[in-house]
């Protein structure tokens, strides 16, 4: 998951619908664009090492080729000796450095854009000398299988972790260039059998293509939607103190690349406990429902903002990008805004729910921690608390 996503139920929600709605060629079909970027992402790291081994074979293959590549030939004198010189060119200026090239890229960055269209040439070039090799056989009377050829395409549509939006163009753009070389190196019944062989190896392609793709993509919710559901909490419906510490790390990760202001805020409701003591613990979970549900609509609707549920009568609440005034700002309208819920609690004052909040403002220091930003703000929550109660403080760091 990205650090960009939507906070809460409704990622899941959607991630849910994803799911039952799994598109051909878009694939998915809710916020297809970020979904699309983190399943790519996905898809490259997990099949990495099949990609590496699948272009190591083919190399080793193409390379050993002189052991018996004469075996798979028939025919002598000149034609087969320059028919092989052909071969040999395309293996190794063609099929063979592309193979090598490919894999260094995935071993480098495999979770690169770059990594996936070296693999889509080094697939091609592997296609592309399997057709030249299986044409200079036919001249020299050899009987190489078009099948053969056809495999890589299906390879790659099986196990080589390419989405349908590029594997589909490759697998049509291999079968045109079969079939046109079939039909100009071959008649009658031998040119029948041709075809039907491409036919039949580009059609389970299609098939192998659409099916790993949807499985993939099924695979890749399922595991998503398994993981925020456990980091969801189940009172609230917020990310629960888990699943903020990730997306806390990814956005401190961020912060030491660029220097905007930020603030963090612990918001922790008054007399909680004498809530639940008083009203009940089904008062004090729809208290905190209530909350989680005002925090996640009035105050976390930007990306890089975060909520959670901290802990106990616990939220946290980090807003990127945040002036001394914004924090402020953002302070006096969530202690409002919890007062204005007129949930009844007789421990306090006012005998409503109140909140008190600590804030840090500033732009943190290169060596800072999501940890050293969140004691700042408990120091000011307890001074918050030290002076009455149902009002915010802000420190400045």
């Amino acid at each position: 998951m990205s650090g960009n996503e939507p906070k809460g139920p409704k990622h899941l929600q959607e991630l849910m619908k994803s799911r039952e709605h799994i598109g051909l060629w878009r694939g998915f079909s809710v916020d297809a664009s970020r979904l699309e970027a983190d399943y790519a992402l996905w898809l490259r790291q997990r099949y990495q090492r099949a990609r590496i081994a699948l272009f190591l074979m083919a190399a080793l293959l193409l390379a050993t080729a002189p052991l018996y590549g004469r075996l798979l030939l028939n025919g002598s004198g000149a034609d087969l000796e320059r028919g092989i010189l052909q071969m040999r060119l395309f293996e190794w200026l063609l099929a063979i450095p592309a193979c090598v090239i490919a894999i260094v890229q995935l071993r480098r960055s495999p979770d690169s854009t770059m990594a996936t269209r070296m693999s889509l040439l080094a697939s091609f070039a592997v296609f592309i000398t399997l057709m030249v090799i299986r044409r200079v056989s036919a001249e020299v009377g050899g009987n190489i299988p078009v099948e053969l050829v056809m495999v890589v395409p299906l390879i790659m549509a099986s196990v080589g972790g390419v989405r349908n939006i590029q594997m589909l163009p490759l697998i049509m753009l291999c079968t045109t260039l079969s079939l046109s070389s079939e039909i100009a190196m071959n008649r009658g019944p031998e040119l029948a059998r041709a075809l039907l062989g491409v036919a039949v190896m580009s059609t389970l392609s299609f098939i192998a293509a659409i099916v790993v793709d949807r499985l993939t993509r099924k695979a890749w919710l399922d595991r998503a939607i398994t993981e925020l559901s456990a980091m969801l909490d189940g009172v609230t419906g917020l990310p629960n103190r888990t699943w903020f510490n990730r997306d806390a790390a990814a956005l401190m990760r961020q912060l030491q690349r660029l220097t905007p202001p930020m603030a963090v805020a612990l918001i922790d409701l008054d007399f909680f406990k004498k809530l639940n003591d008083t009203h009940g613990h089904a008062a004090g979970d729809a208290a905190l429902a209530a909350v989680g549900e005002l925090l996640l609509r009035e105050f976390a609707r930007r990306p890089q903002d975060l909520v959670a549920r901290y802990g106990g009568e616990e939220f946290v609440l980090v807003l990127y990008d945040a002036t001394d005034a914004h924090a402020r700002q953002i302070g006096d309208r969530v202690v409002s805004g919890i007062h204005a819920l007129r949930v009844p609690n007789t421990s306090t004052a006012e005998g409503r729910l109140t909140a008190s909040i600590g804030i840090w403002q500033g732009v943190p220091k290169k060596s800072a921690t999501m940890e050293d930003l969140l004691k700042a703000a408990d120091d000011a929550l307890y001074k918050a608390k030290d002076s009455g109660r149902n009002r915010y403080l802000v420190v400045n760091g």
